[in-house]
């Protein structure tokens, strides 16, 4: 099943190397490039992933065409999504082919990514985002308060972590790791701890006890909230602490 939604994706690739399903004479696409980049990352990762249980040459061929694409793209149009979607998986090809230019794309955008976190010395009044990311729209960051999207962040810098160390590339292994590091700190004060649950009557406290809510300002959850902090924190301790 794995390998036949792989080869769907494999009849969806433009000859750009693009990724957009086809609808009769034309193609569905979302209306953004963003949008459209972003998902095409997520198709990328499964293929990638798929090369390790069943290989073949295509898949790489495939992910190799799309980075040359949406590496064009985004430096045109840099924005978090892409970024956050296509890391894992022109890490993932990296680790498998040692191909510099998967490397490059890694280190271009999480570099980028890197710029836009709030330092943990962030003014005294907001010394509680430090570590958080700033939201890019429309082509320059937007100073707002970070939340649980900067989970995302943290998942790519794991992911840039591991190529830097594979790589060899020391100074960008530092870099990313102190940034991962400041973030994870930042989403564990999104965390229900116990200090945190005692305006909750007791029998309530044990069902939220442990999971990440939106924001500090925001104390709802979602299950993605505690999925992507928890797989960040999972993918650093495979990428850095091995």
């Amino acid at each position: 099943m794995a390998d036949g939604l792989c080869n769907y994706l494999r009849r969806q690739q433009r000859p750009d190397g693009s990724l957009f399903m086809s609808v009769g004479s034309g193609l569905a696409k979302s209306g953004t490039d963003e949008v459209d980049a972003e998902h095409a990352g997520w198709a990328l990762q499964g293929v990638v992933r798929s090369q390790k249980h069943c290989p073949a040459a295509w898949k790489l061929e495939l992910v190799r065409k799309a980075r040359g694409f949406y590496h064009a793209q985004w430096q045109g149009c840099k924005n978090i999504a892409t970024v956050c979607s296509h890391t894992p998986a022109y890490a993932q090809a990296y680790v498998l082919t040692n191909d510099s230019a998967f490397a490059q794309t890694v280190f271009a955008m999480n570099d980028w990514l890197v710029g836009l976190q709030y330092p943990d010395d962030f003014e005294s009044a907001r010394k509680h985002w430090g570590g958080g990311f700033q939201r890019f729209h429309d082509g320059k960051p937007e100073p707002v308060a970070p939340d649980i999207s900067s989970a995302l962040p943290a998942e790519s810098l794991a992911d840039a972590c591991r190529v830097a160390k594979l790589a060899g590339d020391l100074p960008r292994l530092q870099r990313y790791e102190r940034a991962l590091i400041q973030n994870v700190h930042f989403l564990m004060s999104l965390q229900y701890t116990t200090a945190k649950t005692q305006h909750f009557v007791d029998p309530f406290r044990p069902s939220i006890m442990g999971a990440f809510h939106a924001s500090h300002q925001d104390g709802n959850l979602r299950i993605d909230y505690t999925q992507h902090a928890l797989c960040a924190m999972v993918q650093y301790l495979d990428a850095v602490i091995e």
